[in-house]
């Protein structure tokens, strides 16, 4: 399974605002950037991500992920994930059109 799209964003109501839009992943991939827009935070936000749906992060992280993957057998899952004071608020988990899991708080 390979992680093919995501968006992200953390503290969206205050001046720490930060934010991942649209970003398309292939095969193999180059992240480019000037010192200080991002690159490294983008990567602990994929790594983080990671921890979370393997089960191998303690706790949860703050933060909004919108994320796509593909997989061969399966045509595409869709995770949505809005984590904030470490308590889920949203979570919904798609496979192709039909909603395996919904929750909110």
């Amino acid at each position: 399974m390979q992680l093919r799209r995501m968006e992200y964003s953390e503290h969206s109501d205050s001046p720490k605002a930060w934010s991942v839009e649209g970003m398309v992943l292939g095969d193999i991939n180059l992240i480019v950037g000037t010192n200080a827009s991002g690159k490294t935070r983008t990567l602990r936000v994929i790594n983080a991500l990671a921890e979370l749906v393997s089960g191998r992060r303690p706790g949860l992280a703050d933060g909004n992920w919108n994320v796509e993957f593909s997989d061969p057998e399966i045509s595409s899952l869709h995770y949505e994930l809005k984590v904030q004071e470490q308590e889920v608020k949203c979570e919904v988990l798609r496979i192709g059109n039909d909603v395996l899991l919904e929750r909110g708080e």
